[in-house]
């Protein structure tokens, strides 16, 4: 699939807001080329402190044999490095299998 990075597309994504306060993370859905963000993906900071911050991220993953998953992946971020963070203690919950399915945000807000 190629993003869409037509501007219409990306303000809608950016005033996305969900009922659970998660926000669509548009700088890593536009400039982040990893396998895992080629669709849009939703990020809440679950809790915050002086040296960390823990962030729950809900996205869209297809497999290489074409089947689809809804994921949520909580991990901690250290508030101490630069613009590129490593996650720690990262764990990864499948919310939905979905097959064969084609991505569909309503489907995917609706896990936010």
């Amino acid at each position: 699939m190629t993003k869409n990075l037509k501007k219409d597309y990306l303000m809608k994504l950016a005033a996305i807001r969900t009922k659970n306060g998660y926000k669509c993370d548009v700088a890593n859905y536009v400039y982040n080329p990893a396998y895992g963000y080629e669709y849009p993906n939703f990020v809440k900071i679950l809790e915050e402190n002086e040296e960390k911050k823990v962030v729950s991220r809900i996205y869209f993953f297809r497999h290489y044999d074409g089947r689809a998953e809804i994921k949520e992946r909580i991990y901690d971020v250290s508030k101490a490095e630069g613009s590129w963070v490593i996650e720690r203690n990262a764990k990864t919950t499948v919310l939905a299998e979905l097959g064969k399915a084609r991505f569909s945000l309503n489907q995917l807000i609706s896990y936010c």
